[in-house]
């Protein structure tokens, strides 16, 4: 496992090499994330949840609970909890201080795809296949709301899953929530009163999301490949970062810290790093099949990346 030697910056992105690869062995992985220390990777695989130091890329522990496909996985921002979104139904909260399950909470009698707390984190928001949203209260764990807008007339109601909330994403501020539906739709809504506020119609079946650090972009991966930004003032598409040659789903699409960079996970097996402000490619990297999961470390020193291969890659600059 290599040590990165610098920040990842528009000005060295171009030089992005693998650090190291984790050989899972747990099947798919689908859910990756970081500790807010950046020391920890979280790993959701086919039937576990697994803890990585990441310096040694030696395994920490298996988290008990999760039996079934974890697909996104998120780390309070104060580092005590760690939630899972899970194939069963249900999404598990574990203590990370005992490493020990400390909730399950029910799903609405689907898939649980994504989970996401909010900045302040008393609030934890859960993306069900079934296109509802729910929000729980950490403080005593009851729920705060459960939205299901009224599935819209959208051009993408094919497969076995046409109208899942597959990923939910909090506004920087605390203030807004958002979610992709796959009837081909990009919903905003008040996170207090569940008010919707925006319904933006997406060029294919929407995946990912992801509002920069600062708050003024909403960007948006969808199987035609594309990412659409959203500027949150107007709620207009401003830019589409379109690869072509690259073809294939676009998922994942985390930010780098600053906001200047964008990564783009792809079922073909790539992952792209993109210039945010002027729109431009800087590294295609290649080194796995289908990558459905990525994650930005928080000290803005390495990516990971989750593969159906049962890898996890770092990557960063050494």
């Amino acid at each position: 496992m290599l040590a990165p030697t610098e920040s990842i910056s528009p000005a060295n992105a171009a030089l992005l090499q693998k650090l190291g690869v984790l050989k899972v062995n747990m099947g798919r992985v689908r859910g990756v994330a970081w500790s807010p220390d950046s020391k920890t990777l979280a790993i959701g695989t086919e039937w576990a949840v697994q803890l990585w130091d990441v310096s040694t890329g030696k395994l920490q522990t298996t988290l008990q609970g999760a039996t079934d496909q974890v697909y996104q996985l998120a780390w309070s921002p104060d580092g005590h909890l760690l939630a899972a979104g899970v194939s069963d139904k249900t999404t598990h909260v574990w203590d990370m201080q005992s490493h020990t399950l400390l909730q399950t909470l029910p799903g609405t009698d689907s898939v649980v795809f994504s989970v996401a707390w909010s900045p302040s984190g008393d609030r934890l928001a859960v993306g069900n296949s079934d296109g509802v949203v729910q929000v729980w209260e950490r403080a005593n764990w009851s729920k705060a709301g459960s939205w299901n807008d009224p599935s819209t007339p959208g051009q993408f109601h094919s497969g076995r899953f046409h109208t899942a909330a597959y990923t939910v994403g909090w506004s920087p501020d605390g203030q807004l929530l958002a979610a992709t539906r796959y009837d081909g739709y990009l919903r905003v809504w008040n996170a207090s009163s569940g008010k919707l506020l925006h319904l933006l119609p997406t060029s294919s079946q929407p995946n990912g999301l992801s509002w920069s650090p600062d708050g003024h972009i909403l960007a948006l991966s969808s199987d035609d490949g594309t990412i659409q930004f959203w500027d949150t003032a107007s709620y207009q598409n401003t830019r589409t970062l379109n690869a072509k040659e690259q073809g294939e789903w676009a998922f994942a699409i985390p930010w780098s810290p600053d906001g200047r960079l964008l990564a783009c996970s792809r079922d073909g097996g790539s992952m792209q790093v993109w210039d945010t402000q002027a729109g431009k490619e800087l590294q295609s990297l290649s080194e796995q099949t289908s990558i459905w999961t990525a994650a930005w470390s928080p000290d803005n020193q390495r990516i990971a990346s989750g593969s159906d291969d049962g890898t996890v890659v770092f990557w960063g600059i050494h």
